[in-house]
């Protein structure tokens, strides 16, 4: 949870923290004390800041997950290897094959000759 909160503050400062960068450059080639933040332009920035985490999350929201009904398998240990976590397509399986017939016995007193021949 933390880390959702952490990459959606990230996101929220980057306007400012690349305004403020921009302005440390600024100031540097022009030979200026300090990045002025006090004339900074702060409520564009919070706007800017708000529509890139909200167009994030709409991003996110639309292109992630799986199709309904499409079930997810974990990661998982098999003979000493990881078997990493995979979609499990809903469909149902195709139908199995059908079983071989038993054998057909004989018919009857017929049979019986074959077996006991004397």
């Amino acid at each position: 949870m933390i880390r959702i909160v952490l990459e959606n503050l990230l996101l929220f400062f980057l306007p400012t923290l690349a305004y403020v960068a921009y302005r440390l450059l600024m100031s540097s080639t022009a030979g200026r004390k300090g990045p002025g933040i006090d004339d900074a332009p702060f409520f564009l920035l919070f706007a800017a800041g708000a529509a890139v985490v909200i167009a994030s999350l709409a991003f996110f929201a639309s292109h992630s997950g799986g199709r309904p009904g499409e079930a997810y398998a974990p990661p998982v240990m098999r003979d000493g290897k990881i078997v990493p976590g995979h979609k499990i397509d809903p469909s149902p399986a195709p139908p199995a094959a059908p079983a071989a017939a038993p054998p057909q016995r004989g018919q009857g007193a017929a049979d019986a000759d074959k077996r006991n021949p004397g």
